[in-house]
């Protein structure tokens, strides 16, 4: 197949070439495509304080209701420099303390 040739590559002929040139192979899973064993990848961090969006996602209720009960202090939340953002540790007791047990009445 020359450049000039009508026919396109697809990613079939890529893959199942005689000559992998550096080419992933066929069966290697795709989550370790082009990952080098010699080069380091990026550590996971863990964030100490949430976004509203975030912490309303873990929560699970909406943002405009986490904005709510921020504006009648009701959350516990962080202000740094104008931004409001939330402690996942201090959301888990918040919520511990809104549980209730149900009593048979």
């Amino acid at each position: 197949m020359y450049a000039n040739s009508p026919q396109k590559r697809t990613r079939t002929d890529v893959r199942t070439a005689s000559s992998n040139n550096g080419k992933p192979e066929k069966d290697e899973p795709t989550a370790f495509r082009g990952l080098r064993p010699d080069v380091p990848t990026a550590a996971v961090v863990t964030p100490l304080l949430l976004s509203y969006r975030d912490a309303a996602t873990t929560l699970g209720i909406s943002k405009s209701l986490l904005e709510k009960l921020k504006r009648k202090n009701e959350i516990p939340f962080v202000s740094i420099a104008g931004r409001v953002l939330f402690d996942p540790d201090e959301l888990k007791q918040w919520v511990a303390g809104k549980s209730s047990v149900a009593t048979n009445s």
